[in-house]
């Protein structure tokens, strides 16, 4: 046997279902933007140039190298994270410019600009310094940014016992103009 809605719930239960219907619709409407409470934290300089040749000045004659790392809750092991990735980063910049050094020097036989480029990078890696740390009060990211001095690499070309000496001599007559190549093709 069926039972058929009592003639007088029949209106009840579609009023009910029409005022329902409507205020669904009513919490879905979208209201104004809300502003947010504060002036967003500005990035200090350093993180907006990011990994770099030169300082903003672009006298200086160093390699810049910038890490970041969001997300991580302890800060030891932020910083430390973010520190390794400049690094990192400093290494893939110094790599490309012994590339572009050793690109004109004149090998002898047997000597790979391979081998060489690296010796040199492995052997500079190791007078880099991280000079700044900026932990972002919003997001909680943490940037760290290492910095390496040409005069460095040149130094540790001086000392490299395993490069020939015609192509120490070529390299460091030539430190500065690869520098200043490199600068440029970066700016373009």
């Amino acid at each position: 046997m069926m039972f058929a809605p009592a003639p007088r719930l029949a209106p009840a239960l579609a009023l009910m279902l029409l005022v329902s219907a409507s205020a669904l619709a009513g919490c879905a409407s979208v209201g104004p933007a809300l502003a947010p409470r504060q002036e967003a934290v500005p990035y200090p300089a350093w993180v907006k140039q990011g990994t770099a040749l030169g300082g903003a000045d672009g006298q200086d004659k160093a390699f810049y190298g910038l890490g970041e790392v969001r997300g991580i809750r302890n800060v030891a092991l932020a910083r430390a994270t973010a520190d390794n990735r400049a690094r990192a980063e400093l290494a893939r910049l110094l790599d490309a410019f012994v590339a572009q050094w050793l690109g004109n020097c004149p090998m002898p036989p047997g000597q790979t600009s391979e081998a060489l480029m690296r010796l040199l990078t492995a052997s500079s890696l190791s007078g880099v310094q991280i000079v700044e740390h900026y932990f972002h009060p919003d997001d909680g990211s943490v940037f760290s940014l290492a910095r390496l001095d040409l005069s460095h690499v040149v130094q540790h070309l001086q000392l490299g016992a395993d490069i020939p000496t015609p192509v120490k001599k070529y390299l460091m007559d030539h430190s500065d103009e690869a520098f200043g190549r490199m600068a440029r093709n970066k700016q373009t």
